[in-house]
């Protein structure tokens, strides 16, 4: 049996957070873990942090069909644990994740930050 946190070896996990109205909203994101937590990284204005910060419950899982883990998400506003996440991240996904961000900055709004998202389980 799997934990919640062998799902930091998947290259990416389906996260699924609620809407006020109970409504599922699933999604794939790139996770890494840092320390007792699996983390994922979020546009800072995206809906995903809207609907966890009206309901920080998600369910996380490898996205082939495997039973989710409940669990709890809480952003992350130390600037030491950032950079360590952060870290996390470049250690793991390497050049794919300075485009992936590259993209990102490019694509998006002046001035919009990412949010750090520790997953830990209930």
């Amino acid at each position: 049996m799997t934990g919640l946190l062998d799902l930091a070896d998947e290259t990416s996990v389906a996260l699924t957070t609620f809407r006020r109205s109970g409504e599922a909203v699933t999604s794939s994101v790139w996770v890494a873990r840092e320390g007792d937590a699996l983390v994922v990284s979020l546009p800072a204005r995206g809906g995903r942090m809207a609907r966890i910060a009206v309901d920080p419950r998600v369910l996380v899982s490898s996205g082939d069909g495997a039973e989710p883990f409940e669990a709890v998400a809480d952003l992350v506003v130390d600037d030491a644990q950032r950079s360590r996440i952060r870290h996390a991240f470049e250690v793991k996904y390497g050049v794919r994740l300075n485009g992936m961000w590259l993209l990102r900055r490019l694509l998006s709004r002046p001035r919009r930050r990412s949010a750090l998202v520790r997953i830990t389980s209930v």
